[in-house]
């Protein structure tokens, strides 16, 4: 299972303020995304823990049949002469015997594997926390934008006054342009008749 990106959960959590319409598109499918990985990490887990218990099943069974071999064939343990087997000797041959360790040594390795299988699952559960946090922080912020909580913006007195000064020079101009279009037409029409 890979490890999460960080730098992309940060970026799917964070609120672009400036444009919550298209946050609020992608809420849905930001939070499916993560869901589905939360899934796959689950079953990534399930198939893990499952591998774990076939290896202890066969390390178990095998480690029974050495046992008795050695109990019931104590001159294949190489032991001095007049040496009885004990219980500490037995054990002691077979966990070294080599397919007993190379099992032991794939439980380790399933067992790492395990322990990043659950830190990611942690992670995409908190990730899936972090997107419902985020779905309720988009309905609060929208409520306030609604409410008029953030106000439009406001320019200062003199850019106000400046802008309203030149409407009215831009009204005035438009209007002693169409009385001067009026006075053309009206001589025009008198030099016509």
């Amino acid at each position: 299972m890979d490890v999460v990106e960080e730098t992309t959960l940060k970026e799917d959590v964070a609120i672009d303020i400036q444009n919550l319409e298209y946050e609020w598109v992608r809420q849905s499918s930001l939070y499916m995304k993560w869901s589905l990985r939360l899934g796959q990490a689950m079953d990534h887990k399930d198939n893990l823990e499952a591998q774990y218990q076939r290896l202890k099943r066969s390390l178990e069974k095998k480690g029974s049949e050495l046992l008795l071999f050695y109990k019931r064939s104590p001159t294949h343990l190489q032991l001095p002469p007049g040496a009885k087997p004990t219980v500490d000797i037995l054990s002691s041959t077979v966990n070294t015997n080599p397919y007993m360790v190379q099992i032991q040594d794939e439980m380790d390795s399933v067992e790492e594997k395990l322990a990043s299988a659950r830190r990611t699952i942690s992670i995409l559960t908190h990730a899936q926390t972090a997107l419902i946090h985020k779905k309720k922080s988009l309905e609060m912020l929208t409520e306030m934008i609604l409410s008029g909580y953030y106000p439009d913006p406001k320019l200062p007195k003199e850019v106000v006054d400046t802008l309203e000064e030149k409407k009215v020079q831009q009204r005035r101009a438009e209007h002693s342009a169409k009385i001067a279009q009026s006075a053309a037409r009206r001589k025009l029409g008198e030099d016509l008749q």
